[in-house]
């Protein structure tokens, strides 16, 4: 009996390493974490991929909107995104595709409006990032080791409170593999005090899928 009490304190000390070890988290600096990102970003737009993007916002905690976004990519100029949106008794849906200058645009099962940009930095709705001075707040940088669809990941995250609105947190999750690549992403912001969600985002990502094809709706 004492030596069956031994071998089960012994294997739940081991069950109790083994989910602390993929569990750890670790504070990291900001330029661990910028660096971790450019690099799977980076990756992102090199390699064809599907990401699956469900938005949800909230009132006073409760749902009042949803997005559902599905973007295919085929590196460097193929792209398919459709994205059905749902507020209330309302629902719409956009559907874009741009190959190479051209966009192809579509709501609501309507016809397809194809716009040509030639080669101007003014492509489709990619457009440009505009960077500005970051507002002034609290960050807290970590890493941490864990498991996703069987595979070894790192978890990056920053967790902000910016000084001109001291009651809400953002929170931004990574799932960054072994070689690199966004598995999952999370965003979230919520009232401090109360824990209630204000907006929610979360995507998954499949690489190389087999078939994914991207080609013009009309001519």
């Amino acid at each position: 009996m004492r030596n069956s009490k031994v071998l089960l304190s012994i294997t739940g000390c081991l069950l109790a390493l083994t989910i602390n070890f993929f569990t750890q988290t670790t504070s990291i600096t900001k330029k661990q974490y910028e660096n971790a990102q450019r690099i799977a970003e980076a990756n992102l737009e090199k390699i064809p991929h599907i990401s699956s993007t469900k938005i949800e916002e909230y009132s006073d905690g409760k749902l009042n909107k949803t997005s559902i976004i599905s973007e295919e990519s085929i590196p460097p100029k193929k792209m398919r995104w459709t994205e059905v949106e749902t507020s209330g008794n309302e629902t719409t849906k956009l559907e874009i595709i741009t190959i190479n200058y051209v966009e192809y645009r579509r709501e609501n099962g309507g016809d397809w409006v194809k716009r040509d940009f030639g080669k101007s930095d003014e492509e489709g709705t990619a457009g440009g990032i505009i960077v500005g001075q970051e507002s002034p707040g609290k960050k807290k940088y970590t890493v941490e080791t864990a498991k996703f669809n069987n595979q070894s990941v790192r978890i990056y995250s920053v967790s902000t409170i910016y000084d001109f609105e001291p009651n809400n947190m953002l929170t931004y999750r990574r799932w960054i593999s072994a070689n690199n690549l966004i598995l999952k992403s999370e965003d979230i912001e919520s009232e401090i005090n109360s824990g209630k969600l204000i907006r929610q985002e979360t995507v998954t990502r499949e690489y190389n899928p087999k078939n994914l094809k991207i080609e013009a709706p009309i001519k």
